[in-house]
Parts: structure tokens; C-alpha cells; sequence
């Protein structure tokens, strides 16, 4: 594998993994019981280890990663099982962008940015909207996730 895994746990009996494979596509597997499946390749190019979330209360997992342009690139696996396309939501990074779902309903993403600092966009979960990038003025020495 090109990176370290990710992984999240999306119930007491189902773990998801991703990663950056060698080629620089993003690849997962899922682990139901004591059985893994094989890789499934997502395609696109990221730079950075992946990062996964599952949005709690919902079956969608989100993977987050840096994309060639420096920004960060998402992709949603929906109730359905299919992964939607690949989106951006921009940004500068020069570290793997990391993830949390806050209790009000908000994905953060959170990474380091050109200046050093540490940078963060909130989707809000309830309307589908993106804020705009904010500095947090917090100085970052290494990646936000690890």
C-alpha cells in the first residue's frame, strides 16, 4: 500500500478500511464478522493517506484524502452501497486532511495549510451546505490526523 490504513468502525460487527494504494488510488474493504473483502478500488488520485467517517445514525461513510491540487477531495458511500463521485471543497493542505462529525449534525475537516496554521470547513449535514474555509490560528507541526 502507498499509505497507512483508516478505519472505522460502523457498527459491533462491521469495520471499514481505507487506504492509498501504490498507484495513488484511493482502495477499501470492508470486514463483516471475522471475513474481509477484497479491495475495492475507488479510483481517483490522492496524495495523502485516506481518512474514513461514518456519519452516525445513517449508513454513509465519507472518505476524505488531499488530491493532486493540494485541496481535499471526498467521496460519500450512500444508504444504497454506491460510492457517489469524487467532489472537491478546495483548500491548500500540506498535510492529510482529518474528519470529525460533531453531536449538532457537522462534518469538520480539518488540515494543515500553506501558512502552517491549522485550516477547518464545516459541512452542515442538515441543509448540505459548505462554509467557507476558516484559519483557526492554531500553528501545526504535523498532520492533524496522526
Amino acid at each position: 500500500m502507498g499509505s497507512g490504513p483508516d478505519v472505522v468502525s460502523v457498527s459491533s460487527t462491521t469495520l471499514w478500511v481505507a487506504a492509498k494504494a501504490n498507484n495513488g488510488n484511493a482502495v477499501v474493504r470492508v470486514q463483516n464478522g471475522a471475513t474481509f473483502g477484497g479491495w475495492q478500488n475507488l479510483g481517483g488520485t490522492i496524495t495523502t493517506a485516506p481518512v474514513l467517517l461514518h456519519e452516525v445514525g445513517t449508513p454513509r461513510i465519507w472518505l476524505f484524502a488531499r488530491g493532486t491540487s493540494g485541496g481535499v477531495t471526498y467521496r460519500v458511500r450512500a444508504a444504497s452501497g454506491v460510492w457517489g463521485p469524487w467532489q472537491s471543497i478546495g483548500g491548500q493542505l500540506t498535510s492529510a486532511p482529518d474528519a470529525l462529525l460533531s453531536v449538532n449534525g457537522t462534518i469538520r475537516v480539518h488540515g494543515r495549510g500553506l501558512n502552517g496554521d491549522l485550516w477547518v470547513r464545516a459541512l452542515d449535514l442538515s441543509t448540505g451546505v459548505w462554509a467557507p474555509w476558516e484559519r483557526t490560528g492554531f500553528a501545526v507541526n504535523s498532520d492533524p490526523g496522526g
